[in-house]
């Protein structure tokens, strides 16, 4: 605005010329590397981010790999059945008539030995629970069996 354009002679405009051409040509090949950078980093981004999808999609694992979700359920299914096993036969133990008496000569000898201090301790909140989540488990395991057995039964043609 105020200032004077400053005049130099042909050959150092063409100089500057040919140094802004140069600056402007090694700017724009910058930005394309950087935008070639970019973009293959939102791909790499992009593929992880499927990669996941796919991997955390459950029914899409389930039928790519049936007899893996077969060998795993049926491991769990096993598991979960003799864990209720053990638990419900040593119930069934400690009901039984001589259980019982194990159990309140047990009390005997406690209270001959050391009196009311040496008790014997309720029944630990772990093993409680325990057993809980494991004829929970078994109960819905069973349901869902009987559910499946009685679509598969009324959805089948008759023969």
């Amino acid at each position: 605005m105020g200032g004077r354009a400053h005049r130099g002679t042909p050959t150092e405009l063409d100089a500057a010329e040919a140094e802004v051409d140069q600056l402007r040509d090694r700017t724009q090949r910058l930005v394309a590397e950087l935008e070639r950078r970019l973009r293959a980093r939102a791909s790499q981004a992009k593929d992880a981010f499927d990669k996941v999808r796919e991997a955390a999609d459950f029914p899409l694992q389930l039928r790519k790999h049936p007899l893996v979700a077969i060998g795993v359920s049926t491991t769990a299914a096993v598991a979960l059945g003799i864990g209720v096993y053990v638990v419900v036969s040593r119930m069934i133990a400690r009901r039984r008539p001589m259980g019982r008496l194990r159990a309140r000569a047990e009390a005997v000898r406690g209270f001959l030995s050391d009196g009311l201090a040496r008790r014997r301790p309720p029944p630990r909140l772990g093993a409680r629970i325990i057993a809980a989540v494991l004829i929970a488990g078994a109960t819905t395991i069973a349901r869902g069996l009987g559910i499946a057995w009685v679509k598969r039964t009324v959805e089948e043609p008759q023969r």
